[in-house]
């Protein structure tokens, strides 16, 4: 291992990437946001084809009756009161993946 930045005292691995660590700490974010708000524990996370746009998901998740939001890592809806559903994308919208009862 060597240190990627001596200012930020963080140690990772030369071969890995910014982006996996965004993904991991996005997917993370997500299951911690689903137990917070008593989520059955039986939820599946589902690939999402396709590239969407901010605008598109921000739609779909205002008629549906959840939460937009975004944030450096990405954005996406929440609507784990309402359904125990989510959407998350990367910031480009390429990666998305969906939150929904088991």
């Amino acid at each position: 291992m060597r240190l990627v930045s001596n200012n930020a005292q963080k140690l990772v691995p030369s071969g890995i990437s910014a982006n996996i660590s965004i993904k991991a700490l996005a997917f993370a974010t997500t299951i911690a946001i689903m137990f917070a708000m008593g989520t059955q524990a039986e939820a599946r996370i589902v690939g999402i084809s396709g590239t969407h746009t901010q605008s598109e998901i921000n739609k779909k998740c205002k008629a549906a009756g959840g939460s937009a939001f975004s944030s450096s890592g990405g954005f996406g809806c929440d609507n784990m009161k309402n359904k125990g559903t989510g959407v998350h994308c990367d910031p480009k919208g390429a990666n998305c993946f969906g939150i929904v009862p088991g």
